[in-house]
């Protein structure tokens, strides 16, 4: 693998990997959450714009996980590591998904849905959590990798 393959393709991942910080901190900041108005009116109400935020984050996994999966491809020492940064941003991606796939649904349809809501909501955390670890245990692998060198 060239040293400009490695460095326009560890870019990628580096990038893909900036986007979710970027529009987390977009969320938190424009959106925040629920709130006392509650998710019911928070899905339905602010709909457009957690999607567009979610679906800029989902591009960031995506570059993510292709660039990582490529490094990891062509890698020797380092396979696990990037392997481990491509599947902490398919969790990401997945918890993306399963918001916008099920949040609006459950929330629109009234309050007798809210506990189906809470564990969608939970499960949805399960993999956002999960991507964090693992994105971090990639990040150290490839960290103990410099260090050696």
């Amino acid at each position: 693998m060239s040293r400009a393959y490695r460095r326009r393709t560890g870019s990628m991942v580096a990038l893909g990997l900036a986007v979710p910080v970027a529009t987390t901190i977009v969320y938190m900041l424009a959106l925040g959450g629920p709130g006392e108005a509650g998710p019911v009116v928070y899905f339905t109400e602010r709909w457009n714009e957690i999607v567009a935020v979610w679906l800029t984050e989902s591009i960031g996994f995506t570059i993510a996980i292709i660039a990582a999966w490529g490094l990891a491809a062509e890698a020797r020492h380092e396979r696990a590591s990037w392997n481990m940064i491509a599947l902490g941003s398919l969790g990401g991606l997945l918890s993306t998904a399963i918001g916008i796939g099920a949040f609006q649904g459950f929330a629109a349809n009234g309050d007798q849905f809210l506990p189906l809501l809470g564990a969608v909501v939970n499960l949805s955390f399960v993999f956002f959590f999960f991507g964090k670890a693992a994105t971090a245990l990639g990040v150290l692998g490839l960290g103990l990798i410099l260090l050696r060198q």
